[in-house]
């Protein structure tokens, strides 16, 4: 599929440690005991409660998502139901669309509505990209050496902060993953709940990827920021994403990658919603 193609693999590659869209689920208030615990065994705990978040996902969410590029700004109005995540967007470099780019966004929507081919095409994709981010947040504990580094209050709560360096035996198992190759960083682990908070990783090696970087490399210097909030007691949602990185896929393509993301305003909807229920509730706003 040509260039947009290599740019979503590069995506994944960089969002190898992105837990990507971490719905939630009642964690222990157990606190941890971090002198008996190895830091890796910690990690190995909060993965743990991050997959089987995403694997027993029982909620559903409306928010805004505040999307920024090289290109400019997006807010877009998401509500999440059972056939994928609808969006309708709200301002483009925060100036309130046009008339014809309201009219053009709304026949979208309206034709994702009438077509469910498109609708199982979303369901579809979401699904195999849940499965690639379960792969890589199951490869952490294995990927990446920690070190107990402190304690941080995080959101006004307690959080164990841990830093990560490559471990030298791991061998990755996908593209993705060679990306824990040249990382090094600081992971945030809430003290109660023992889920991940925050994650601030840089590559401090280029990551060839893929037989000796024949499929291509990511340069030395990219930094990856990624942070939980907790909207609902005991409920934990992705609100920042950051990933900037320069490399180079399939030699010809140079890639130049500066995206942040920030997820607001969470408020919980019935998981029972349609595609077309979600539509209409986005359109009455």
């Amino acid at each position: 599929m040509g260039n947009g193609y290599q740019l979503d693999l590069l995506s994944r590659v960089l969002s190898a440690l992105s837990l990507l869209s971490l719905a939630s689920s009642f964690a222990s208030a157990q606190s941890i005991a971090r002198p008996n615990v190895p830091a890796n065994e910690l990690v190995k705990r909060a993965v743990q409660k991050e997959v089987s978040a995403v694997e027993n996902d029982s909620d559903f969410w409306r928010y805004h998502l505040r999307k920024e590029t090289a290109s400019g700004s997006q807010i877009r109005d998401m509500v999440e139901t059972k056939q994928g995540i609808v969006a309708r967007t709200i301002s483009i470099n925060d100036q309130p669309l046009t008339s014809e780019q309201r009219a053009h966004d709304d026949q979208r929507l309206a034709n994702l509505v009438a077509n469910p081919e498109e609708q199982h095409k979303k369901q579809r994709e979401q699904a195999e990209e849940a499965n690639r981010v379960l792969a890589l947040i199951r490869a952490l504990p294995d990927a990446l050496l920690f070190s107990y580094d402190g304690d941080e209050k995080m959101h006004g709560r307690n959080a164990v902060r841990l830093n990560f360096k490559p471990n030298p035996k791991f061998s990755p198992t996908s593209r993705e993953t060679y990306v824990y190759k040249g990382t090094n960083g600081f992971l945030w682990i809430d003290d109660a709940s023992e889920r991940i908070v925050k994650l601030d990783a840089t590559l401090v090696n280029n990551v060839n990827i893929g037989w000796g970087g024949i499929l291509g490399h990511i340069n030395k210097g990219g930094h990856f920021i990624l942070e939980q909030s907790m909207p609902a007691p005991g409920k934990w949602k992705l609100s920042t994403l950051v990933l900037e990185a320069t490399g180079k896929l399939l030699i010809f393509k140079s890639i130049s990658l500066k995206q942040r993301q920030f997820g607001t305003d969470y408020r919980p909807v019935p998981p029972t919603l349609d595609i077309a229920q979600a539509v209409a509730i986005l359109k009455k706003q």
